[in-house]
């Protein structure tokens, strides 16, 4: 009884030392009509840690991404693992190798906008989307 006791007492502080405080956001996207870019293909809405500008270049990594269409507004819901508080971005981006993920290399998103995120709370990021 004293072994069952024991394995009880070390599989839950094993759980507890494991518990995250996840980030919850609502990503909405509203779409606006631009020639310049094309409709055809692959679109996601994604996102990723930190504050992203198309003039620095700067480095994505993707913490979860989700299939939209082009020219249909939607609001998505995504419960990102723990990290610390800071600023979350938001993205449309057209796949355009079709593979089912963010490519370096993409010239320009075609929509993004950036939040602070708070652990446990949740945030709301609205993209403006051109296709």
């Amino acid at each position: 009884m004293k072994n069952i006791n024991l394995i009880i007492t070390i599989l839950v502080a094993l759980v507890l030392s494991n518990c995250e405080n996840p980030r919850y956001v609502d990503a909405g996207v509203i779409w606006t009509d631009d020639s310049y870019f094309t409709s055809e293909g692959d679109w996601y809405l994604a996102i990723s840690d930190g504050e992203y500008s198309n003039c620095e270049g700067a480095t994505i990594e993707v913490l979860d991404q989700f299939p939209i269409s082009v020219n249909k507004n939607v609001t998505q819901k995504f419960v990102l693992g723990a990290g610390s508080e800071g600023n979350i971005t938001a993205f449309v981006f057209l796949d355009t190798n079709e593979n089912g993920i963010y490519d370096e290399g993409y010239d320009k998103l075609t929509g993004y906008k950036y939040n602070y995120a708070v652990s446990n709370e949740t945030t709301a990021i609205s993209v403006s989307a051109y296709y």
